[in-house]
């Protein structure tokens, strides 16, 4: 339809322009995300003429389409995050790695907790060493907690508010 035809455009176009500003990868990506969206929007017209009742549609309507586009910006998110983590250093893979961790803690982490619950950070200093790295690069902060049973004061790393 007109309408679907208006939306695709608007897409290409704001698509045209993101890839002026990318390069490599992302780039050639972006160039073959372009062309899905066309054939999403075919393929869910068709789930949508398939599951009616009523008289089949011949047209793409504006609203299948927006959804297409939709789903195209969800799959360009996705394609940012992976070849992200497809460029990451070790030492960055671990961080994210022990972030992923306190995240599923749904909590602040003291060494301890962090050595006890993370194998990979058992030897002696790692696990301070490596949230000490995170404080440094600004995904979370130290925090002082009361006394423990033992009387002294803990230091607890509160992780940033993760970005989804």
């Amino acid at each position: 339809s007109d309408g679907a035809s208006d939306c695709f455009r608007a897409f290409f176009t704001r698509n045209n322009q993101e890839i002026q500003d990318l390069s490599g990868d992302l780039a050639a990506a972006w160039s073959k995300l372009e062309q899905y969206a066309g054939r999403i929007a075919l393929v869910l017209h068709l789930v949508k003429w398939a599951a009616s009742t009523g008289d089949p549609v011949d047209e793409v309507i504006p609203e299948t389409m927006a959804d297409a586009v939709r789903l195209v910006e969800w799959f360009k998110h996705e394609t940012r995050r992976v070849y992200s983590i497809l460029a990451e250093t070790s030492e960055e893979r671990e961080q994210r790695r022990l972030l992923d961790w306190i995240f599923r803690q749904e909590r602040s982490v003291t060494v301890r907790e962090v050595q006890q619950g993370c194998r990979w950070l058992k030897a002696p200093g790692v696990a301070e060493r490596m949230l000490t790295a995170l404080v440094k690069s600004g995904a979370g902060r130290w925090e002082q907690s009361p006394a423990g049973q033992r009387g002294q004061p803990t230091r607890r790393f509160v992780p940033n508010q993760r970005l989804r």
